[in-house]
């Protein structure tokens, strides 16, 4: 058994750990748990899946920053190798416009047999870094098996964004009491917005919120698995979705963590889906089927518990639309905005300067 080292939380992937809690309890807790397993050197938060962080300064604020510039730059460097140019083009979006015209059968990809190799760095640095390349990385990646030179032209101009944004930082703050600090989650869907199938896809963000709180903890573009008929069944597949995937296990964590009841607030931006679930039945939707009304008595024994709350938000203020859409013009730079993914920023700190992190650790 390990002494008591406080209040510590230790994330282990594979065979990457992360210590957190009080700083002057990690030298001691290393010392022992190298005593069970075989450990290399204690390096910074960096060497943790290889997900770089910088202390950055935005509008006289210091922010905490997902700092991989140097491997999505990377990306775009084996991109440029794997087409044999590097005439890349200036775009302010990773989308493009889906009017191309369809051949039939569609002609195999340049790229049909090497995509992946770059496509599965770019999941992991949208997963990790940047949510804005999430939606078309993972529609790029349903795209593996049946490569056509659409597929082709998707990839093309999702690389010039990331050329082009290649300084983007996701940031985050905290500044509240932990009294003061609650799970945010915001769900939304399109509605068979695809032109190839008609499923709908499922878009999710979670935050640590605060009146001078704003920390992205995890965010979702998913395919639905079942068709829905209506924009309110759509959406209420989508909270289920992203709440019990998501927030439900984030706000036991958190609850953990904190060492007290953390409460869980769901953004929608549909009313008829919040007065659906809050019900959890509607008349309107009594052609649905097992599964989604399953969803429906599910979101309504959660909604029942003191800790979760469900609001609505304008349409605005929904953060999730850039994982279930193509957005493009004026839109795109309010919805970076929403998600805290900044430019023109001076570094102030990063974790690659070798340092020990945990004498930079904060106590929860």
């Amino acid at each position: 058994m390990f002494p008591s080292y406080g209040h510590l939380a230790l994330v282990v992937y594979v065979d990457d750990f992360v210590l957190s809690g009080g700083s002057s309890y990690h030298d001691s807790f290393w010392a022992d748990l190298s005593k069970r397993i075989m450990l290399d050197d204690i390096g910074d938060l960096g060497w943790f899946l290889g997900g770089h962080h910088s202390s950055v300064e935005f509008r006289n604020q210091e922010l905490f920053a997902f700092d991989m510039r140097a491997y999505g730059g990377s990306i775009v460097n084996d991109y440029v190798r794997l087409i044999g140019h590097s005439k890349l083009k200036k775009v302010s979006t990773p989308f493009l416009s889906k009017t191309t015209m369809i051949e039939d059968p569609p002609a195999k990809g340049e790229l049909a047999g090497s995509a992946s190799s770059v496509l599965m760095k770019l999941t992991r640095l949208a997963r990790l870094s940047r949510p804005d390349m999430l939606r078309v990385t993972t529609w790029l990646a349903t795209k593996v098996q049946q490569w056509t030179t659409e597929c082709d032209n998707h990839f093309f101009r999702a690389i010039s964004y990331l050329n082009e944004t290649k300084d983007h930082l996701l940031t985050g703050h905290v500044g509240d009491d932990l009294h003061d600090i609650y799970v945010e989650l915001f769900c939304d869907a399109d509605f068979s917005g695809d032109d190839e199938h008609t499923y709908s896809t499922t878009g999710g963000w979670v935050q640590l919120s605060g009146k001078n709180t704003r920390f992205p903890l995890t965010w979702m573009s998913k395919k639905q698995g079942a068709v829905s008929r209506s924009t309110t069944e759509v959406e209420a597949a989508a909270m289920v979705t992203t709440l019990f995937d998501e927030g439900l296990p984030l706000l036991e964590l958190f609850s953990v963590l904190f060492r007290k009841s953390v409460r869980l607030l769901i953004r929608e931006d549909n009313e008829a889906t919040a007065k659906v679930v809050s019900a959890g039945y509607s008349k309107c939707l009594r052609h649905m089927k097992r599964t989604h009304r399953i969803n429906l008595g599910s979101l309504k024994e959660e909604l029942d518990k003191d800790d979760v709350e469900l609001q609505l938000v304008a349409s605005r203020y929904q953060k999730v639309d850039i994982f279930t859409k193509g957005l493009a013009g004026e839109p795109w730079g309010p919805a970076l905005d929403l998600l805290g993914i900044i430019n023109g920023y001076v570094v102030t700190r990063t974790t690659n300067t070798g340092h020990h992190w945990s004498e930079d650790a904060r106590e929860f």
